[in-house]
């Protein structure tokens, strides 16, 4: 008795691709497209429906006399999102975490030279057990330590301001380094 085979469901796509084989091409097919053209029709006239046409002015603007361009004019009231507000604001809330981290990332940046880290680690305070950070990579240990570990060195030394309540006065001494008292990514 001879059973009729099963149809394979791989396409020609499944088969892998021999060098010399076609590529296949997606063949597309539009059917109906007035029917198509007129729904998108509909649909834009329904939209514009709620539009009026566009009309001219009914009376003209009045203008000063004499030349526009020397109008007389009245300044502006600064507004709260101004350069200089925002600025202002900055400086009298607290700093956070983020807000030191963000300092000490800026321009790809790693950690202070030596001598400058020396000087922020000096003015860190102790916890109540006269304890502080471990000391900033200075000597031997700056040469010999990637930049990636004395960026983590210095995030520590950033958390340890934070959780003793001393961010405010490390981002302050961090704002006052010039770009060339830090060391970057690629020193």
């Amino acid at each position: 008795m001879n059973t009729p085979r099963k149809p394979s469901t791989r396409s020609s796509l499944d088969k892998p691709y021999v060098r010399g084989d076609l590529i296949p091409i997606p063949e597309a097919v539009e059917s109906d497209s007035d029917t198509a053209w007129d729904t998108f029709s509909a649909l834009q006239a329904t939209q514009e429906a709620h539009f009026a046409e566009t009309a001219p002015a009914s009376i003209p603007m009045p203008l000063p006399p004499g030349d526009p361009r020397y109008a007389k004019t009245q300044p502006a009231p600064l507004k709260a999102d101004s350069p200089r507000r925002a600025e202002a604001a900055a400086s009298r809330r607290d700093v956070t975490l983020d807000d030191a981290m963000q300092e000490a990332r800026r321009n790809n940046r790693v950690c202070p030279k030596p001598a400058h880290w020396q000087r922020i680690y000096d003015a860190m305070p102790a916890d109540g057990n006269g304890k502080r950070p471990s000391p900033p990579l200075t000597g031997a240990a700056w040469s010999g330590t990637p930049s990636l570990s004395k960026r983590m060195s210095f995030r520590d030394h950033i958390e340890w301001a934070d959780a003793h309540a001393a961010l405010n006065s490390l981002m302050a001494l961090m704002k006052e380094l010039p770009e060339d008292d830090w060391h970057h990514m690629g020193d």
